[in-house]
């Protein structure tokens, strides 16, 4: 997923750009596509995806908060990076802490309607641009099928946009993908697109695939790792 495309800085300017709301935890990492493996302070535990395990749907309900657009396109064209909207979060996120991999960026919603998938980003500038694609895809490692987003929350699907914030802050954007069928317990998440470099840019980070993470643990990353509050609170002053 963006895998969700991220984000680059602009020689002259600083960068910024994501839509509101969640993430979490899931300390997974493997290249073996039947396995994952699980890190911890003591062992490593190797696990079989095969197991005869089912997805559970969640029962709760996630509310979006729409970032506040401050500046519209402008004739958009994907390689100047004047005409693209800008954002500004309405919150912010909690680093997602203790972060062993990249796959404790990202808390999953799922329903039998839809899977919202939530991803958290560091703002390195006060200004950041980003592309969420319509190429990103969770991949269901029984089966080998892809899904890929319907909708972004905020911004248009492969649409750049700039995000307005304050350096060092964390924000996140929600992607509305299909639904997960009961049998899909680990997946990858990834792109198929690598983004090409925008004039006047330093380019994209284009990550690698996150291989072999269990949708419970991305699941378990709502309550563990997705904490937001006010863009004009503390940092302490956490909403609940």
């Amino acid at each position: 997923m963006k895998h969700f495309r991220l984000f680059a800085a602009v020689a002259c300017a600083a960068v910024v750009c994501c839509s509101c709301i969640v993430v979490n935890k899931a300390y997974y990492y493997s290249d073996d596509a039947g396995k994952y493996v699980k890190a911890s302070k003591n062992k490593t535990i190797v696990a079989d995806t095969t197991a005869d395990e089912r997805l559970h749907y969640d029962s709760g309900s996630i509310v979006f908060v729409e970032p506040t657009l401050v500046k519209e396109e402008d004739n958009y064209d994907s390689y100047d990076y004047n005409t693209w909207a800008c954002y500004k979060p309405v919150f912010y996120v909690m680093p997602p802490e203790p972060m062993n991999s990249r796959a404790d960026k990202y808390a999953f919603w799922c329903t039998p309607e839809f899977t919202y998938v939530v991803e958290m980003n560091r703002l390195h500038w006060d200004k950041m641009y980003f592309q969420s694609t319509s190429t990103s895809y969770i991949r269901d490692v029984k089966t080998g099928k892809k899904y890929y987003p319907n909708r972004h929350i905020g911004a248009p699907l492969d649409h750049s946009y700039w995000v307005e914030g304050k350096a060092g802050k964390w924000v996140a954007s929600v992607y509305i993908f299909p639904p997960l069928p009961p049998t899909c317990t680990v997946v990858d998440i990834g792109d198929d697109k690598t983004l090409e470099t925008v004039p006047g840019t330093t380019g994209w980070a284009n990550p690698p695939v996150i291989k072999n993470v269990r949708v419970s643990d991305l699941q378990a990353n709502q309550k563990m790792k997705f904490r937001v509050y006010s863009a004009n609170a503390d940092l302490g002053e956490e909403i609940k």
